[in-house]
């Protein structure tokens, strides 16, 4: 302190209480003595106050700490001793409370959160430290005599991420996005600045408003299940609700493929195909449409094409079918539908596939007119070609007269009243057709002279060859001629085998005319006796038997061979007919008379006789048709 008076009194009074001294402050005394003469001044003496209470402590100074995130991470408070110690301080005190509401007139019970020399601290976030909320600090001062308080210091700890954000609620659906209301967080722990709205854990929304509609911007699939969830968002950071699903409306399918014709034949297709990729609901049919296009297969002449009509050849939920009834060589178009409840896909494409060729078919009549002097035939539409054509032909009255792929063509008439006879064919590279005979009569009607009707090439036939009409016929007519061949073959073997017979008998070397009274005597005068008695046999006529002479009835005398039981005359002549026989002496060619000369010296027969083995063989002989031809001679 500065140097000045305390004290002025009379000599008498040598002690005295210095008043208004700081506590805790050294003090230096000196006591001056006054004479007339002069004042003397005496040495120092020193002295310190006691302490006292410490006064004047400054409020804290607070600092609202964040982390990286920004969000709320603690309280920095620092401090200043007080202005006035009154003693050696000992010790700080922090004190916190929190403000219960908005008007600062509810406050928590003071807590200790920290007590030291220092004279800072950190207050770090802690579930009675939380985010966003209203505190207020005091600095509480400690020396030997007492200590001071500062006043309570008001601080708002920073935003938090926020807690207890509830499930999102979907308020609506389509097949492409989902609305979903977020409700405030149970402790938003800052100013909620922002909702996000997460569909499959990927942020989807985000909007201040609590109500957002998902799939604006990205749309959603449709007919799918999507995991729902909503984050609310502070300065602090963002709080992440519970998961909900929500399920998106169907629409159309999308990504059918194209239809595949995997095989074709002349007549029929074979068409597989996948369902869509995104279905987008549940398939409830394919429907298959098939039409003509174009351009026609080709040709070597000019084609008018007008794309058919199509029509629905399947529908079902198989993924394959077969075309039936398609024509040779034609091209057609498929097109794949596949249909759920909200219809059928965008845009199908039609796929072209031809048909494998075929033969050609002669199906209508030509048009036959006259152009002045000639005879016009045109047959555009007569004949199904079924492939692409090579040349038409045509012949008229066995000549040909033009070839070519035009389907007109005109004769030259002779006279105005000639008939043309027309023949038509068309060669194509799988085959060839013709028509019918085509006749041009200029005096019937339209030109046509009754030709044969047109007769379409059958179809081939799927029953097998064995159950043809023309192989049951044909079987028939074998097993019938195979019937009559054995008929025939039991006839011929069934019946007796007659011989040949002589017309008469054979001719005697001489001798006079002998008449037979036995049948021994009879054979002796047929054949002579030489060397002996011989056997002779004879050939029953009735059943070619042959028969020993001696089993011959008696007779008084044979005239002629007139038994129609037996006897070697041919059957062929009957007695009216031959009245004089050998016996008879009545030849007209050979008597024993006139003959005996002729044939002296001759042999009797023509060397097919042994009378050596006429006795043991019995044998019996055949006649031949030159036997019975020469009848006056032994053969």
């Amino acid at each position: 302190m500065g140097q000045g008076s305390v004290y002025f009194g009379p000599r008498e009074t040598l002690s005295y209480i210095v008043l208004g001294l700081a506590a805790y402050t050294e003090y230096s005394f000196r006591v001056e003595a006054c004479t007339a003469r002069g004042c003397a001044v005496g040495p120092p003496s020193t002295a310190q106050t006691l302490p006292a209470p410490p006064e004047g402590q400054g409020v804290p100074v607070l600092l609202p700490l964040a982390g990286e995130s920004g969000a709320h991470a603690g309280v920095r408070v620092t401090w200043s001793p007080p202005a006035k110690p009154n003693g050696q301080i000992t010790e700080y005190e922090v004190h916190r409370r929190a403000i219960l509401d908005g008007e600062g007139q509810d406050f928590s019970d003071a807590v200790l959160v920290y007590n030291g020399t220092l004279q800072g601290y950190t207050d770090v976030a802690s579930p009675e430290l939380r985010p966003f909320q209203p505190y207020q600090y005091m600095i509480r001062t400690f020396n030997a005599a007492g200590r001071a308080d500062s006043a309570w210091v008001k601080v708002t700890t920073r935003e938090g991420q926020p807690d207890g954000v509830p499930a999102p609620q979907i308020q609506s659906t389509t097949s492409t996005t989902i609305t979903v209301t977020t409700a405030v967080p149970l402790e938003p722990n800052g100013k909620i600045r922002l909702y996000r709205i997460l569909v499959n854990g990927a942020v989807m929304s985000s909007s201040p408003s609590p109500q957002q509609i998902v799939g604006l911007t990205t749309p959603l699939q449709p007919y799918t299940v999507y995991e729902i969830s909503a984050e609310a968002c502070t300065a602090g950071g963002c709080g992440r609700s519970p998961t909900v699903e929500a399920q998106t409306l169907s629409a159309r399918p999308q990504g059918l493929n194209n239809i595949e014709v995997t095989e074709i034949t002349n007549d029929s297709a074979i068409l597989t195909w996948s369902a869509p990729e995104k279905p987008n609901g549940i398939i409830q049919r394919f429907e298959v449409y098939q039409r003509k296009s174009c351009p026609p297969t080709l040709q070597p002449f000019d084609q008018a094409c007008v794309v058919g009509d199509a029509t629905t050849v399947y529908s079902g939920l198989s993924e394959t079918f077969t075309a039936i009834n398609l024509e040779p060589y034609i091209a057609y178009e498929f097109k794949l539908q596949a249909f759920n409840e909200k219809g059928g896909a965008d845009f199908p494409q039609w796929v072209q596939a031809e048909t494998l060729p075929s033969d050609p078919v002669y199906s209508a009549y030509p048009r036959l007119y006259k152009n002045d002097t000639l005879a016009m035939i045109s047959w555009p539409n007569s004949f199904t070609l079924n492939s692409r054509l090579r040349e038409y032909i045509l012949i008229a009255d066995g000549r040909v007269v033009f070839r070519g792929v035009t389907a007109e063509h005109g004769v030259e008439t002779q006279t105005k009243d000639q008939l043309i006879n027309f023949i038509i064919q068309a060669v194509t590279y799988e085959g060839e057709a013709e028509s019918p005979t085509l006749i041009f009569d200029p005096n019937a009607v339209n030109n046509i002279g009754t030709p044969a009707p047109p007769v379409a090439e059958e179809q081939s036939s799927d029953l097998e060859f064995y159950e043809e009409v023309w192989f049951i016929v044909l079987m028939c007519l074998i097993a019938l001629l195979i019937l009559v061949i054995a008929i025939a073959i039991c006839m011929r073997r069934s019946g007796p085998s007659t011989p040949y017979v002589r017309e008469r008998m054979p001719l005697t070397k001489g001798g006079n005319q002998q008449q037979l009274q036995t049948p021994r005597g009879r054979a002796a005068s047929l054949y002579g006796e030489r060397n002996g008695p011989r056997d002779v046999y004879v050939i029953d006529s009735a059943d070619g038997r042959v028969i020993h002479a001696n089993t011959l009835p008696e007779v008084s005398q044979v005239t002629h061979y007139s038994s129609p039981g037996r006897g070697v005359l041919n059957p062929a002549y009957s007695p009216d007919r031959v009245r004089r026989t050998y016996l008879d002496n009545d030849l007209d060619d050979v008597n024993f008379d006139n003959d005996t000369i002729k044939w002296r010296g001759k042999p009797s027969d023509s060397g097919l006789f042994d009378d050596l083995d006429d006795s043991d063989s019995g044998q019996t002989f055949s006649y031949t048709k030159e036997q019975t031809i020469f009848t006056d001679t032994h053969l």
